[in-house]
C-alpha cells in the first residue's frame, strides 16, 4: 500500500492514499486559548488576511439546472465553476455546491456566509486582483457577483488585520497564529486584545514582518516541526478484598491522571509553540486537539481527540551543529472528547 506523504509539514496537510497503518508522522497537534470558565471545543477556522474578493449570493426559488460562476482571464481561459443542481437542492445546498467546486479546484477561495431558506452567500477571494465574476442561474432562481473589493498588504510594524471573513470564534490575547502564502512565506502574528466572534480584524502586537493580500492562517493553531505527541493515562482503581476468598475482587475506577508531551524543533513562526510560551507565563488553561490521518480514502478526517489542561514545564536545548530543539509537558483532564473519523 502507499503511504501518504505530506503536502507541507508547516501545516500538516496530507495527500491521502489508500493504506492500512497510519504513522505518527502524520498526527498532528493544535492548541488555543479559550474563554474564560469555557471548556468547549474550540470551532477551526481559516482567517485570512485582506484578500480581494467579491460576494456571491444564491437567491430566488432554488430549482434543477446549472449554476455558473465565471471569472473573465482573457486571453487565458477562463476559470468556470458549474454547479448542476437536482430538484431537491436548496439554495444553501447549492451554495455549499459551489463552494465545495471552488476550494477542491485549489485557485480561488471560498467561504460560506450566513443564509437562510431564500437567500445564501459565501466570498470568493484571491490574493491577487482578479476580473469581476458573472454568474447565471436556471429560470426562477437568481446567482449574483458582486463588484471585486481590493485587497491590500498588511504592512511591517501594523498592529492590526484586517480579515476577509469574520471570526466564527471568541480569539483571546495571547492567541499566535501564523499567516501563510501560498508562496510558503509565513509571518506570525499574536493577539493583543480579544477577538469576538464576527470580528472583522485582528489587534495584535507590532508585526515583524509584512502580510501579504490573501495569506492565511490556522485557529486553534497548528504546533509545527513537532516529532511527537504521546499521551499517558494513568487510573487509581478502587477495591475491597472478598471476604470468603481474601482476593482481591473486581474494583472501579476512581480517579486518574492524562498528559501529553509535545516534543519538537524550533521554528520561529510556530505560532502554536509561541501559545503555549504564553499560556504556562500567565498559568493559563489550553485547548488541546490531536488529529489523525484519515485511515483510507473512503474517509475525510480521521480520528479527533480533544481535551484541557495546563502546561507543566518547558524546554529548549540548543546542541552545537545540530537542530535546536524545543518541548512542552502538559498535564490533561482525564477525560478526553473522541470524535471518530468522518466518511466521504
Amino acid at each position: 500500500m502507499a503511504i501518504a506523504t505530506p503536502l507541507n509539514e508547516r501545516t500538516g496537510l496530507i495527500t491521502l492514499s489508500k493504506r492500512n497503518k497510519i504513522q505518527g508522522r502524520f498526527t498532528k497537534v493544535f492548541v488555543g486559548l479559550p474563554p474564560f470558565g469555557t471548556r468547549n471545543r474550540l470551532t477551526p477556522q481559516t482567517l485570512v488576511a485582506n484578500a480581494h474578493r467579491s460576494t456571491v449570493t444564491v437567491g430566488g426559488t432554488a430549482g434543477a439546472g446549472n449554476y455558473v460562476v465565471t471569472i473573465n482571464n482573457s486571453p487565458l481561459p477562463n476559470d468556470v465553476y458549474a454547479y448542476v443542481a437536482s430538484a431537491s437542492d436548496t439554495n444553501l445546498t447549492i451554495r455549499d455546491g459551489l463552494i465545495s467546486l471552488i476550494n477542491s479546484a485549489g485557485k480561488y477561495r471560498a467561504d460560506g456566509a450566513a443564509g437562510n431558506a431564500t437567500s445564501a452567500t459565501f466570498v470568493l477571494s484571491l490574493d491577487s486582483a482578479f476580473t469581476e465574476p458573472t454568474a447565471t442561474a436556471p429560470v426562477g432562481a437568481t446567482l449574483t457577483a458582486g463588484t471585486v473589493t481590493a485587497g491590500a498588504m498588511t504592512a511591517k510594524g501594523a498592529t492590526s488585520i484586517a480579515l476577509s471573513y469574520p471570526t466564527i470564534t471568541r480569539m483571546e490575547i495571547g492567541q499566535a497564529v501564523t499567516f501563510r502564502t501560498a508562496d510558503e512565506t509565513e509571518v506570525l502574528a499574536q493577539l493583543t486584545a480579544v477577538a469576538n466572534v464576527g470580528a472583522t480584524s485582528l489587534t495584535v502586537r507590532p508585526l515583524q514582518e509584512e502580510i501579504p493580500s490573501g495569506a492565511i492562517a490556522e485557529f486553534p493553531a497548528y504546533i509545527a516541526d513537532l516529532t511527537g505527541s504521546p499521551i499517558t493515562r494513568s487510573f487509581t482503581r478502587a477495591a475491597a478484598e472478598d471476604y470468603n476468598t481474601g482476593v482481591v475482587a473486581s474494583g472501579v475506577i476512581v480517579g486518574g491522571e492524562s498528559s501529553i508531551s509535545l516534543p519538537g524543533n524550533f521554528a520561529y513562526n510556530n505560532a502554536g509553540a509561541v501559545t503555549l510560551r504564553y499560556a504556562a507565563s500567565q498559568t493559563l488553561e489550553v485547548f488541546v486537539e490531536r488529529r489523525f490521518d484519515p485511515p483510507s480514502i473512503n474517509f475525510r478526517t480521521g480520528q479527533i481527540e480533544w481535551s484541557y489542561g495546563v502546561v507543566t514545564s518547558a524546554s529548549d536545548d540548543t546542541p552545537n551543529d545540530s537542530f535546536i530543539s524545543q518541548g512542552f509537558e502538559m498535564a490533561l483532564n482525564i477525560e478526553s472528547v473522541v470524535i471518530d473519523p468522518i466518511g466521504v
